[in-house]
């Protein structure tokens, strides 16, 4: 910025300045706050790219959500139930994460036993084709073990109804956590 020039104000300083000459002069006043009232107060000068004293004449004067639109205050407890609500909601989500998971497990294994149930025909068939004794027993180890592999798979059982169950108390949870921010913005 070159020496002796002020910097260029943009249109919503303008416009706030022309209205503050309309009203009246501004006089300074001093007042003490809290530590974390002011530290509040310096980040939303600081997201608006306003001044300090802006944001303190703009609340004082009721314009502040006027001129740097919708504004939210949240206290210290609200801020805890949000946080409540949001570990719930994740915790909600982690569960149905691992149904997920159990579901995907569950159609792995049932794939790999069909796959299994494939390759059992198929040597039956070689069996049943097959005229040399040696090949015959070698078949019948073959099959063995498939039918062996087969039973070791682990299918868990998942029905309709639990995850549906999973589906409801995820809604559930969205549903508080909902709530909880409507409190805030009504």
């Amino acid at each position: 910025m070159a020496a002796g020039k002020p910097a260029a104000k943009s249109q919503q300083e303008n416009q706030m300045d022309g209205e503050e000459k309309q009203k009246e002069i501004l006089v300074k006043v001093t007042a003490r706050i809290a530590h974390s009232v002011s530290d509040i107060i310096k980040d939303i000068a600081e997201e608006y790219g306003v001044s300090f004293s802006e944001v303190v004449r703009l609340s004082i004067d009721g314009h502040l959500e006027k001129y740097l639109g919708n504004v939210q205050y949240i206290d210290k407890q609200q801020g805890e139930e949000i946080k409540r609500q949001s570990a719930a909601l994740a915790n909600e989500m982690q569960g149905i994460r691992n149904e997920l998971n159990r579901i995907g497990v569950n159609v792995n294994q049932i794939a790999k036993g069909n796959n299994i149930a494939g390759q059992v025909m198929r040597l039956n068939d070689a069996y049943c084709a097959s005229k040399d004794e040696k090949k015959k027993s070698e078949i019948i180890r073959k099959i063995m073990h498939l039918e062996k592999m087969q039973r070791e798979l682990k299918v868990i059982s998942s029905n309709l109804d639990a995850q549906k169950e999973c589906m409801d108390r995820y809604e559930e949870a969205s549903l508080e956590v909902a709530k909880a921010l409507w409190r805030i913005q009504g």
